[in-house]
């Protein structure tokens, strides 16, 4: 359940993140998700899972949870939703070429976190969308 002031906690994350440098399993795509839905939930979802230094071991972490995308690792968690429903907080799945990246929709846009920072795209981008409730 969101807490009374997600809200805010949000918006202290998505501050954070928008003067992190990038790294691997601390402040990342898949990361900034997770810090997302925690600030907002106090809900650490795969709180063992992080760490990972590559691409490659948080994709081996995934599938060894049963998981062949990091959206299966989110619908294992949380309602899935049409993208078009999604509200702010909400996690996206963007497709960015061949590989997917996790996003926090924030009103028009989703934001996400790669290796030159913070970034944005139209939230028409979502593949996939998760409820954070």
């Amino acid at each position: 359940m969101k807490r009374r002031d997600w809200w805010e906690q949000l918006d202290a994350v998505l501050t954070r993140y928008q003067s992190a440098t990038f790294i691997r399993g601390q402040s990342d795509c898949l990361t900034l998700c997770l810090d997302a839905v925690e600030s907002m939930t106090e809900r650490d979802l795969f709180r063992d899972q992080r760490g990972y230094r590559s691409k490659t071991a948080a994709i081996k972490r995934g599938r060894a949870l049963g998981f062949s995308s990091m959206g299966d690792g989110f619908a294992s968690e949380m309602e899935e939703i049409h993208p078009v429903k999604a509200g702010r907080g909400d996690i996206a799945i963007i497709r960015d070429g061949k590989e997917d990246a996790g996003g926090v929709f924030v009103g028009a846009q989703i934001v996400s976190m790669g290796r030159a920072g913070m970034w944005s795209v139209p939230r028409s981008r979502a593949v996939r969308a998760f409820k954070v409730i």
